[in-house]
């Protein structure tokens, strides 16, 4: 018996006998296993809900990303020893559930999240996402609403997500994902116009505060009440629906290369520098990240990665004096955190 258990002679604080305590470590740790890595049950995917009206120009809202509150952690100081140890070595990754919902929006929810907050090291975060048919009738609906805030409008980018709902689809999950990585690193509660809004005053100063060793993307069917994946229904037209992944080699490489351009694209970088956005978006990714991947299915039927100083090695762009700069104190950053002896694979 170690002294923590000696102190308290396998009773809690409150002075009650402790069966947990009484069991050899090596099961007390599969259990506080169990505990530390269980996931939140994610939303219910439910039929689309006539009085719940989305715009199309509305980023999907992810809710503020809070500690959890192991209530392993105030039970004995034994235990709550042992749970901050196995804390640590089990590396949880905190998960975000993005399911994708009929008329074409999201909704998020945090299903795993760290036991403190700020300055957080290296950490796993994992994005799942779950998709279903998307009614292409809704989404027409909600396109033919708000026609007219769409007018002004020129950028190509645009014109194509407004009116394919496949394209829409696919800027969902990617500035979503984005959106959520950069929260992470960030951890200031500011969506991406008011962190702009304090990057431009204070780009020197203003700097994200934790780190992410590896981010990973799932991507699955979601699965109704009776636990049967949500695909277009035999009886109904396929034309009414838009099934994200019917193909999913294919999907996941379009998701793979939007995210691969959408973070660490050397054009984007490039165009970032020019309208001062590459320490809101782009440097934070480059120096904070360590490796990006994306998986489709359970048995991972395909699967892309990367390695983020890989490819700020390969892909950025050098033009002028001040893009080589900004590509030195990227990598000087790297090299700072230590991403070198970063070992491959996840």
């Amino acid at each position: 018996m170690d002294s923590l258990s000696d102190m308290h002679g396998g009773k809690s604080l409150t002075g009650d006998r402790s069966l947990l305590l009484e069991l050899p470590r090596e099961l007390r740790d599969i259990i506080i296993d169990y505990v530390v890595c269980s996931l939140n049950i994610p939303p219910p995917a439910v039929r689309h809900d006539p009085q719940t009206s989305h715009s199309l120009l509305e980023n999907v809202i992810i809710p503020p990303l809070r500690a959890i509150l192991y209530p392993l952690l105030y039970t004995s100081c034994q235990l709550r020893a042992e749970t901050l140890q196995r804390i640590e070595k089990t590396d949880a990754p905190i998960v975000l559930d993005l399911l994708l919902l009929e008329d074409g929006h999201g909704q998020c929810t945090w299903l795993n999240g760290p036991s403190k907050l700020g300055h957080l090291n290296k950490i796993n975060m994992e994005v799942r996402i779950r998709t279903r048919p998307v009614s292409r009738e809704l989404f027409r609906a909600r396109l033919e609403k708000e026609i007219e805030p769409f007018s002004g409008f020129t950028s190509t980018r645009h014109r194509q997500r407004m009116h394919s709902i496949e394209s829409h689809v696919q800027y969902l999950i990617e500035s979503t994902i984005r959106t959520a990585v950069l929260g992470i690193l960030f951890d200031d509660g500011l969506n991406v116009e008011e962190r702009h809004n304090c990057v431009s005053e204070m780009a020197d100063t203003y700097q994200p505060v934790n780190s992410i060793a590896k981010l990973r993307t799932r991507i699955n069917f979601a699965v109704d009440e009776n636990g049967n994946e949500m695909r277009i229904p035999d009886e109904q037209n396929s034309r009414h629906w838009f099934q994200p992944n019917s193909l999913p080699q294919v999907f996941t490489a379009i998701i793979a290369n939007n995210l691969y351009h959408q973070f660490l694209d050397h054009g984007l970088l490039w165009r970032a520098a020019r309208y001062g956005k590459f320490e809101l978006i782009c440097r934070p990714l480059l120096t904070h990240t360590g490796k990006m991947s994306i998986y489709c299915g359970d048995d991972n039927i395909c699967s892309r990665g990367w390695d983020v100083g890989e490819a700020l090695r390969n892909n950025f762009t050098v033009v002028d004096d001040d893009d080589l700069a900004r590509k030195d104190q990227t990598e000087a950053l790297r090299k700072e955190l230590g991403w070198e002896d970063f070992e491959n694979g996840w």
